[in-house]
């Protein structure tokens, strides 16, 4: 198994390994962290016929958005994808049509122009989906973001068959939902990324939906994603 990451971050903890085994249904086994190897992105190839149960590592790498998007059909092939799917456990999504979006909020203040992004701005492309695509009643919008919204969550509350889902704690400090999250986000008609790898790696696995994305997100988009204007929200 492979994590990958950036220094500093979140994966050593042991709650988000316990997620995974569930999640990918690791049984009766004991992850030691201690154990895990490092390798770089580009490397993993390497690894590909590697079939120990005990073998897991995690990449950490300065340059990995980048370097994957580039090589997104050699790392993300449909054999990983399919592979990946049907090891995980099975949700239940379907069926309306789905309009996810994901909100990157918590640490992300109004000044911090790098992350956040305007309400309005949502707000607009969420108009844009339900109006150009004549959606009418047989959709649902799923919101993700933090507990501590540092925004006005209740401006989405004029969309109909709106679900807010908001982590219990800021950051990923508790972990009950995120994996459910990701989930969503892979399965939905509809995605809207915020400047946030945490929308950015469903979009990448997302096979069948509409991906929307940041113009001003410092990670290369797809070829087929839809580009919005981080200032308007209107499509470029």
């Amino acid at each position: 198994m492979v994590f990958l990451s950036t220094k500093n971050n979140w994966w050593y903890n042991k709650k988000f390994f316990n997620k995974v085994k569930k999640y990918f249904k690791i049984n009766n086994e004991i992850i030691n962290i201690t154990l895990l190897k490092k390798i770089e992105f580009e490397n993993i190839i390497d690894y590909k016929n590697n079939n120990s149960k005990n073998f897991y590592c995690i990449i950490e790498t300065p340059n990995l958005c980048n370097l994957m998007t580039n090589n997104i059909n050699f790392y993300f092939s449909d054999i990983f994808r399919q592979k990946l799917f049907n090891n995980l456990i099975d949700i239940n999504i379907k069926r309306n049509i789905i309009i996810s979006i994901h909100i990157r909020r918590g640490d992300v203040i109004e000044t911090n122009s790098r992350r956040y992004s305007n309400d309005n701005v949502y707000i607009n492309i969420l108009n844009n989906i339900i109006k150009s695509n004549k959606l009418d009643n047989n959709y649902e919008i799923h919101l993700f973001s933090e507990k501590k919204f540092n925004g006005n969550i209740e401006l989405y509350k004029i969309f109909k068959n709106i679900n807010i889902h908001l982590e219990k704690e800021n950051g990923f400090n508790n972990l009950e939902n995120v994996f459910n999250d990701l989930l969503f986000m892979i399965n939905s008609d509809y995605l809207i990324c915020s400047k946030s790898s945490f929308s950015y790696f469903p979009a990448l696995l997302n096979l069948n939906g509409k991906i929307y994305h940041n113009n001003k997100f410092w990670i290369n988009p797809l070829k087929h994603f839809n580009i919005y204007d981080d200032i308007t929200g209107e499509l470029i």
